[in-house]
């Protein structure tokens, strides 16, 4: 008899205040998000691919960093549902809709879903770690 593995993924949002300020974070049962990274990208954009290594770094040295990335693949239709449906487990789907182009990615606030700053394939991995920093500086991290 073959065995499943099934895992749950809680997610909730917890509202927390602090500094005469409400920030609202998104949890996860492994941990909190703050910054949602949406980028913006297709397969046949070589601006996309290289900023797509760039943020492959960035995923690897801010992994247990309060943030989430989501690549938004535009490619074709099939890449471009799938995106949309981690996009929507997040509650980024509409926001994400209404960006404009490809070849960047954006750093939201988990809770207001407000953007911070833009990444862009001419950055250097050094300008993108600052920027990821100072994002989730922004949020209180």
């Amino acid at each position: 008899m073959a065995s499943f593995k099934i895992v749950i993924a809680l997610s909730a949002f917890f509202l927390s205040v602090g500094a005469g300020q409400q920030t609202k974070t998104v949890a996860t049962a492994k941990r909190t998000v703050k910054v949602i990274s949406i980028g913006y990208h297709s397969d046949t954009c070589k601006e996309c691919n290289v900023l797509k290594a760039k943020m492959k770094k960035m995923n690897r040295k801010f992994l247990t960093a309060p943030i989430v990335f989501i690549k938004y693949n535009k490619t074709n239709k099939k890449t471009q549902a799938k995106s949309e449906k981690k996009l929507k487990k997040w509650g980024m789907l509409s926001i994400a809709k209404k960006e404009e182009g490809l070849k960047h990615v954006v750093l939201y606030n988990a809770g207001t879903k407000e953007a911070i700053v833009t990444l862009y394939p001419a950055d250097t991995v050094i300008e993108l770690e600052k920027k990821i920093k100072g994002a989730l500086a922004s949020v209180g991290d």
